[in-house]
């Protein structure tokens, strides 16, 4: 597996003001991390505390089992620290069959999440996923 340093600096200065060491951040060190990119949407965890995304979009390229994804790691500051409060697998495909297309068999995964603001009350609102599962035989 590999891990993710992520650290926040002032432009002008080029100071470290967070850092963090995220530990196995990806599935299997047998993995191509094709992007690694930070998602800036708003994603409102509390009624005043938002977080943002880091998604990686890996494949491998086995032909026993191969697969590919996206990751979402949903990441919050705080005292400057960063910490992963959520990681969410937003896509993944994954192939059994040895590469002999008669006999191979498909799993294709879509995972939504969904964030309930009503419950704002609480240590974080509610996070909710949603997912979609198929099968190809």
């Amino acid at each position: 597996s590999a891990d993710i340093h992520l650290f926040k600096t002032f432009t002008n200065s080029g100071k470290i003001i967070a850092y963090s060491i995220f530990e196995n951040a990806t599935q299997s060190d047998a993995i191509a991390l094709y992007k690694i990119w930070i998602d800036t949407a708003s994603y409102k965890i509390t009624k005043n505390k938002s977080a943002f995304g880091i998604r990686l979009d890996y494949a491998n390229n086995s032909r026993a089992v191969g697969f590919d994804g996206e990751t979402l790691l949903l990441i919050e500051e705080r005292n400057g620290i960063f910490h992963n409060i959520l990681k969410l697998d937003v896509s993944k495909n994954v192939a059994y069959g040895g590469g002999d297309c008669e006999n191979t068999e498909m799993f294709k995964q879509k995972s939504i999440l969904v964030i309930d603001k009503v419950n704002s009350d609480k240590e974080y609102n509610n996070i909710i996923e949603k997912v979609s599962f198929e099968h190809f035989t």
